[in-house]
């Protein structure tokens, strides 16, 4: 044990307390257990293997606004709800907190030096009470490090931030968060996340996602979901939808919509309905249908039955083609304002007859070309 001053080390007048068990006599101070106590023994060099070398920081928090016009209040506690309320803005997380650090701080390693070649071991019969003046600095040069909390719980705070970083670019490595109980999370301001990667998760319950503000999701690539249960949606406001590519759709069971209120579409193409079964279609009110072109309609059996009037304006040619024509009326009233039995309009009638003649011709084409359209889409 030496207990003298340092005269030619740098340090004049500087006193200080050491204690040196070597492993073999005359072995330097790096095989050996060390304990000094005040300055630093610069002589030689003799404590430069055992101190640590390492540095400390001191980190201020600067906040700059993430949009403009908005700012924090002042006075408001960093860690209580107050904080997010303190903005004026939609967005609670109007102000991005920043830890600068300094440029590192090193130390003067006077005060107490503690070395050991071998392994330190310290147990506590009671509390250990331990308060660091400026900063702490832990570095584990090889193998694992654990800390274990056997009764009782583990509370970390840092009032500048936290980081926590695993692996590096080379070497990546994992970060494992385990809960037995319930976990919470609360971010008072902007929440960020970024993953490279594929993200897998497995709710074992039910799910609640509340958003008070604008959602915006943007997916490039594709997006499966598999529903094995019933689903409800519920919209209060406005709903807009724009693809810009096909849509398939298939629904193998009841596929029921009610609308109260008003619903337009407008299709600017082609529009193709296949219906294999029956259709039902009923209207409690007026139907009014325009076409602009042409309006056909095949089919084996034609009925209709109505309660009221039937009323049937033609403003060119109305022609009909029938095997058989059968009318049962209680009251037929006819009026031709041209009769073309006459003879003044025979020649009228014969060209009326080659015209309609040539139309049927059409017509029965066009048919042919919708039916042979309807087996291919079919």
């Amino acid at each position: 044990m030496t207990n003298t001053t340092q005269n030619d080390t740098g340090r004049a007048g500087r006193p200080f307390l050491r204690l040196l068990q070597p492993e073999q006599p005359n072995a330097p101070f790096k095989d050996s257990s060390y304990f000094r106590l005040g300055s630093y023994v610069a002589y030689n060099k003799e404590e430069d293997p055992l101190v640590t070398h390492l540095a400390t920081t001191r980190s201020k928090v600067s906040g700059e606004p993430a949009m403009q016009g908005q700012s924090a209040a002042d006075g408001v506690d960093l860690m209580g709800p107050d904080y997010s309320a303190s903005f004026g803005a939609p967005s609670p997380g109007a102000l991005t907190l920043e830890a600068i650090p300094s440029a590192p701080i090193a130390s003067s390693n006077d005060g107490v030096l503690l070395y050991t070649d071998h392994d330190l071991n310290e147990t506590v019969g009671g509390a250990v009470l331990q308060k660091y003046g400026q900063g702490h600095v832990t570095q584990v040069t090889d193998c694992d490090s654990a800390y274990s909390v056997l009764n009782g719980k583990h509370d970390l705070f840092a009032q500048n931030g936290i980081n926590i970083h695993a692996g590096t670019k080379a070497a990546p490595s994992n970060i494992h968060i385990v809960a037995e109980g319930h976990m919470t999370q609360v971010a008072y301001g902007d929440l960020k996340g970024k993953v490279s990667g594929n993200t897998h998760k497995v709710y074992m319950g039910a799910k609640s996602d509340e958003f008070l503000g604008l959602k915006s999701t943007l997916m490039v690539g594709a997006e499966s979901v598999v529903k094995l249960s019933a689903s409800s949606t519920i919209t209060v406001g406005l709903e807009r939808s724009i693809r810009l590519g096909g849509r398939v759709t298939l629904t193998i069971s009841i596929d029921e919509n009610f609308t109260f209120g008003r619903q337009e579409n407008t299709i600017v193409g082609v529009k193709k309905d296949a219906i294999i079964g029956t259709e039902f279609k009923s209207n409690v009110g007026d139907t009014f249908k325009r076409v602009s072109g042409l309006d056909q309609k095949y089919g084996n059996n034609d009925q209709k039955f109505l309660t009221g009037s039937d009323i049937k304006v033609v403003d060119q040619t109305d022609l009909k083609f029938t095997n058989r024509s059968i009318s049962i009326n209680n009251m037929s009233i006819t009026k031709n304002h041209t009769d073309l039995e006459k003879s003044d309009y025979k020649d009228s009638k014969k060209e009326i007859e080659t015209k309609a003649g040539k139309l049927l011709s059409e017509k029965v084409d066009a048919i042919k070309s919708v039916q042979a359209g309807m087996t291919m889409f079919l």
